[in-house]
């Protein structure tokens, strides 16, 4: 069976799924510059990835899990996929019990699950698990997740404590004035990391990789500077980490595709034994305890989401990656 870290980028596959990312990025970037929006529209894109692209790609677990292990039927894909729920039901009380420190876990966990993943989209080889190459990933990671901190530290800690707030916590638990010197360090780690990363691809003669980090490191940074940090990282999430994701599991279910809109079809109905489950706990969620939400608040609760099934959704691609 192929794995994550074998596939190989098509010249179609530059333009669709590497190329529009950052791009998509800059121009969100350069229309904020002339027509403000972001913090209108903060909540849009990840309330928009509960059903397009964000959750269905993690909600294609089950479908991978099986495909993993060889099942071939309904009760043995099931019963391959328990420890999944488990460890994810584990999360969700952990979550209540210590919301504080699952939060922090969370952020870590998403910084290496986007880092790596950014770096096998530039560099396939990173799955041999070069060291240099980890240390690329970690500072891809660590990137995403300082800069939404250090460009708009009120704004990215309003979100984080209204986060912990559903999972049972009182008061402001993240403080600007704590966390902000050090994601000021951590961005200043990744940069100089990257960079080096940069001029060694130069020296190498492998210009296309260096175009692609400075269009990549560029996008990502201008976006994080301009835009409310909200909208931007759920830009993120949906149109870049989620979407090149997407073609790594076309890849794994159906080979190339002819159709990649259809694949991505394919691919949602896959999700639907997940992900239909998972939206009835979130509309239960705003019908109970939120139901006057905005969509500010359904995209804090769908961060919420992502905070119970990122650890298990990390652990099977780590498995699909090789790596375990």
């Amino acid at each position: 069976m192929a794995t994550i870290a074998t596939v190989r980028w098509s010249g179609r596959d530059q333009t669709i799924f590497g190329l529009f990312p950052p791009i998509m990025l800059l121009a969100l970037a350069i229309i904020e510059l002339q027509y403000p929006y972001s913090v209108a529209l903060a909540g849009w894109p990840f309330s928009l990835s509960l059903i397009l692209i964000g959750l269905p790609h993690g909600a294609v677990d089950l479908a991978l899990s099986s495909r993993l292990s060889g099942a071939t039927t309904w009760s043995a894909s099931l019963r391959g996929f328990v420890g999944y729920i488990i460890l994810l039901v584990l999360v969700l009380v952990i979550a209540f019990i210590l919301p504080t420190a699952v939060v922090m876990v969370f952020g870590l966990m998403s910084a290496w699950h986007f880092g790596t993943a950014d770096a096998l989209d530039l560099n396939e080889a990173v799955g041999k698990n070069s060291y240099v190459n980890w240390l690329v990933a970690s500072a891809r990671g660590s990137l995403v997740l300082s800069l939404p901190f250090v460009f708009h530290p009120t704004s990215t800690c309003e979100v984080a404590n209204r986060l912990l707030e559903l999972f049972g916590s009182n008061g402001a638990n993240i403080s600007v004035n704590i966390v902000t010197p050090f994601f000021v360090g951590t961005l200043f780690f990744a940069l100089v990391i990257l960079f080096i990363e940069w001029c060694f691809r130069i020296s190498t003669g492998d210009i296309h990789y260096a175009g692609m980090l400075f269009l990549e490191i560029s996008s990502l940074v201008a976006a994080f500077a301009i835009l409310h940090p909200l909208f931007v990282m759920g830009s993120y999430f949906l149109c870049w980490h989620s979407w090149r994701q997407t073609r790594r599991l076309i890849f794994l279910m159906e080979g190339e595709p002819v159709s990649i809109t259809r694949s991505i079809i394919r691919l949602h109905l896959h999700s639907l034994p997940l992900l239909i489950p998972t939206l009835l706990v979130v509309a239960a969620v705003l019908g109970w305890a939120l139901p006057d939400a905005t969509m500010y608040d359904l995209a804090v609760l769908a961060l919420a989401v992502f905070v119970v099934v990122t650890p298990p959704h990390q652990i099977l691609i780590s498995r699909l990656q090789g790596n375990l």
